[in-house]
């Protein structure tokens, strides 16, 4: 008797086992498939603000996830398009942004600021973006992922570009044109973008807020021979914007509008914004590149930026 009903016991302890082990099988088998059409499929699904999280008091991570050869990289880039999407929940800051293989997080926060290198967008296309921990051949992969910006003039687009957008978020209208000369014979290449953004505050998403913002971009590359190049860039976006403030559900529903702003009102009967801010960071990068031979490369960048930051509030003390 008691062998039967240890055999009983091992039968329903088997059957859960063998159901598990066909459905590992068969999740095995799917999950190849989909990483198989993930691999052939050569679009881009890169989703990238450099306008958003610019407001000092309404917090935002901007993520850049993209197709990559990483299935579970891809799947986000399809699934979360639409939407941020943070790495292991973790915060911007464990991002790691560079450019031409320098590390330009802010050190003081350790966050990149993307309104930096807003209204430039065809000189910052060429990038590498890399998944959590995953190897590349700039840098160790930060936890939060990391992204290699290409400045170099002889990998811009040659030729004649402009653009011109309307958009309801921080601005209204944006212009932009770039033209790069491409690789010449004599080893020289050039690259050149301006953008301009605008939103008054009639115009902008949120009542109370405006933006004007220039960006320009610039750079030349000297190619000396297959070994040795000399590359310089300098790049800056100078914006004065108006910041739109949190608030309650309390004052949502009294303004009956969630896009409620409480940093605006009326002087004298014309309409002024009490949070002002103004930003300028000019920076320059030179990069030096010198192919010691078919599988090795050295690159040595020299990076400086000027960073300025004002911004205004109302002054409560009564003085």
């Amino acid at each position: 008797m008691k062998i039967k009903h240890l055999l009983l016991a091992l039968s329903f302890a088997a059957a859960p086992l063998s159901h598990a082990q066909t459905f590992e099988s068969a999740s095995v088998d799917t999950l190849s498939t989909v990483e198989e059409e993930m691999l052939t499929d050569d679009s881009n699904f890169t989703f990238t603000e450099s306008q958003l999280g610019e407001n000092d008091d309404i917090t935002s991570d901007v993520i850049r996830v993209n197709s990559a050869s990483n299935v579970y990289t891809s799947q986000i880039g399809w699934t979360w398009s639409g939407i941020w999407f943070k790495y292991r929940a973790l915060d911007n800051a464990y991002n790691d942004v560079y450019m031409n293989g320098v590390q330009v997080n802010n050190p003081e926060n350790g966050r990149f600021s993307y309104s930096t290198i807003g209204g430039m967008n065809d000189a910052v296309r060429n990038k590498d973006d890399v998944s959590p921990f995953e190897d590349n051949n700039f840098s160790f992969s930060g936890m939060g992922g990391s992204t290699n910006y290409n400045l170099r003039a002889s990998q811009m687009p040659a030729g004649h570009k402009a653009t011109f957008s309307v958009a309801n978020r921080n601005y209204h209208l944006r212009a932009m044109y770039s033209y790069g000369t491409g690789l010449s014979k004599d080893g020289w290449a050039f690259f050149g973008t301006v953008g301009y953004r605008w939103a008054n505050m009639n115009a902008a998403a949120i009542e109370g807020t405006f933006y004007n913002s220039l960006a320009y971009f610039l750079s030349a590359q000297k190619v000396f021979n297959e070994k040795h190049s000399l590359s310089l860039a300098t790049w800056a976006s100078p914006t004065e914007r108006a910041t739109a403030g949190a608030s309650t559900d309390e004052a949502y529903w009294l303004a009956n509008d969630y896009q409620y702003n409480p940093y605006w009102g009326y002087q004298n009967g014309k309409k002024r914004a009490s949070r002002v801010v103004n930003t300028f960071e000019p920076s320059v990068l030179a990069t030096w590149d010198f192919n010691m031979k078919e599988n090795m490369k050295l690159t040595t960048s020299f990076f400086i930026k000027d960073a300025k930051y004002k911004s205004t509030k109302l002054n409560y003390s009564g003085t």
